[in-house]
């Protein structure tokens, strides 16, 4: 019976479906990092540390957003209101996300959690909240400047000199 997966298990491997069985309590870090075919993270009915909307891995309780597959087929993401934080690398890589809409409920931005986004365009956030790290949106080259100017009002991005 599966009870981890180990950290960088997956890393720049060729697989496209993960299926976490309900026996998984521990996923390192990593793991499904640089994974340019993964279409879809799925958790077993029953697991009480994962669960997954849509192909994207969540904790139990949906409130910390793990990661969304580098190949998820989805072009424009709400995140759920119940997440306040999103891992480190959560969206890294994903190139075919064009827009995403962020909650207020979302506290903690992880590292490079949207880095490397090539076809994101917009992101809805609001104005005010947390700060964010200039690494959160780094590498995504096609924001729109409606969302840079939003964003770099919350600290993501370094002021020009």
């Amino acid at each position: 019976m599966l009870k981890k997966i180990g950290e960088n298990a997956f890393r720049s491997t060729g697989i496209s479906i993960i299926e976490i069985p309900a026996s998984v309590g521990s996923i390192g870090k990593g793991a499904f990092s640089i994974c340019t075919k993964l279409e879809s993270i799925n958790v077993a009915n029953g697991n009480l540390s994962y669960s997954s909307t849509d192909g994207v891995l969540f904790d139990h309780d949906k409130t910390r957003l793990i990661k969304m597959p580098d190949n998820c087929q989805i072009n424009n993401y709400i995140i759920p209101d119940s997440v306040t934080s999103i891992d480190d690398y959560a969206f890294s890589f994903c190139r075919n996300l064009q827009s995403v809409e962020i909650p207020d409920s979302v506290t903690k931005f992880g590292k490079y959690c949207f880095y490397g986004c090539k076809s994101l365009q917009e992101v809805k956030i609001s104005e005010t909240g947390v700060k964010i790290n200039k690494t959160v949106f780094e590498g995504c080259d096609k924001l729109s400047e409606n969302s840079r100017s939003i964003i770099k009002r919350r600290n993501a991005f370094p002021k020009k000199k």
